[in-house]
């Protein structure tokens, strides 16, 4: 990364909230501005209220300590309003938010969940292509599957994913891969305990 010393006084990009949208530095507001970055004719400022060196807690480094996360300086605290329905009593749920550079994906275990098809058709109404969620689909077929899609499965698709997908050990099954081959968020499985190689093998 290159250090900066002295902010220029105008930038041509800036990746801030509005009464809008909550875009700034996190997992949303950096690929857009890593996108913008891309080009280096173009100089783009994100604004973060958290911390911009995530990597330097271990907490955030280690998915397994995620947990010691919730409520902390790195976390927005925020609470989701849930309904018991057999008391109709409102329940409020700790709904964990990152504070940081990389926002809440610094704080959810390392889980990589790629859209449905039903969120990226309903982008149609804000603008979008008619078939967003079919070419989605192309991408993601993670959950749908190529035979569910319905049209083959383009090595161009592939190149333009958001992930690449590893597996190396070629445990999964290959329609896995096509997650991505070629984006910059690598994808990748657990280790698998050889101690609880029986147990997998009977389910």
């Amino acid at each position: 990364m290159r250090l900066v010393t002295e902010a220029p006084e105008a930038f041509d990009f800036i990746v801030s909230p509005t009464n809008t949208t909550n875009t700034t530095g996190g997992t949303a507001g950096c690929a857009v501005a890593g996108r913008l970055a891309e080009n280096p004719k173009l100089s783009t400022l994100v604004i973060e209220a958290g911390i911009g060196n995530p990597g330097s807690v271990a907490a955030i480094t280690t998915p397994a300590r995620a947990f010691e996360l919730r409520g902390g300086r790195h976390d927005w605290c925020y609470k989701t309003g849930m309904i018991d329905r057999e008391e109709y009593t409102r329940v409020e749920k700790p709904n964990t938010r990152g504070k940081v550079l990389g926002g809440s994906s610094c704080l959810n275990y390392y889980t990589w969940i790629p859209g449905s098809k039903g969120t990226f058709d309903d982008w149609e109404a804000f603008g979008g292509r008619s078939g967003t969620g079919r070419v989605a689909g192309n991408i993601f077929t993670r959950y749908v599957g190529s035979d569910a899609l319905g049209f083959p499965l383009s090595s161009s698709l592939l190149d333009s994913a958001p992930a690449t997908y590893l597996d190396d050990p070629k445990v999964y099954k290959q329609e896995l891969k096509y997650i991505g081959a070629d984006g910059p968020v690598k994808v990748s499985h657990s280790n698998l305990l050889p101690e609880t190689a029986e147990f997998r093998a009977a389910l």
